[in-house]
């Protein structure tokens, strides 16, 4: 009897990829990328946690120090029209103030190897995800960057690879024909009989399963 094969599904991911998983093959697309796995050839599906900074510590910095002197700059030409001069000349001194102290912290972090400004773009300045492998047998892998929020599509479609993976094993499994088969019943009733022995009967079995 024919194994039912999964049914096709398209898997639709926070980043624009489009996964298509069919009985012959499992399709990756988005605007700027195509790839495919032939069912045949296809592996795990495994993911790990990524994290893709927006921008440097560096860069950081140098926004809260030009918007402080700005602050500065136009604290009398604009604030003061609205009454918010020395609020904004106060502010615009923090931020500079701060920009500069961070400064000061990098380069220590720097220096001792801390690890502490990564850990505060990887927190607050970092989108955060997961990389995607669909394995490919001959190494064609399919590589995608998912959302945090899609780790419930992420593992839904893992269950799909592996019922594809399980279907093309199945499918392939070697069907014994029906006389070996009946010829492997008849030698185990003579083991059990007694009129042959162990030996025997796995030499004819491995000789039965050769011609299969």
């Amino acid at each position: 009897m024919d194994k039912q094969q999964p049914t096709p599904k398209t898997f639709n991911f926070k980043t624009g990829v489009t996964i298509e998983t069919t009985k012959d093959k499992v399709t990756a697309t988005d605007p700027n990328y195509n790839s495919s796995i032939q069912i045949a050839d296809l592996g795990n599906l495994s993911y790990v946690e990524h994290t893709e900074q927006r921008m440097s510590f560096v860069g950081v910095l140098s926004r809260m120090f030009v918007i402080g002197l700005l602050l500065l700059i136009f604290s009398k030409m604009i604030f003061s029209k609205i009454n918010l001069e020395s609020q904004a000349t106060y502010f615009g001194i923090i931020l500079m103030g701060l920009a500069f102290v961070f400064f000061l912290i990098t380069v220590i972090d720097s220096f001792l190897e801390l690890g502490i400004t990564n850990n505060i773009i990887n927190n607050f300045f970092s989108n955060k995800g997961y990389h995607v492998t669909i394995g490919s047998k001959s190494g064609n892998n399919i590589e995608i960057i998912a959302l945090i929020e899609d780790l419930e599509l992420i593992k839904e479609l893992e269950t799909n690879i592996y019922e594809l993976k399980k279907s093309v094993v199945k499918n392939d499994a070697p069907i014994m024909q029906s006389s070996n088969l009946d010829e492997l019943k008849k030698l185990s009733e003579l083991l059990n009989s007694g009129i042959i022995t162990q030996t025997e009967f796995e030499q004819k079995k491995k000789q039965l399963l050769e011609l299969n």
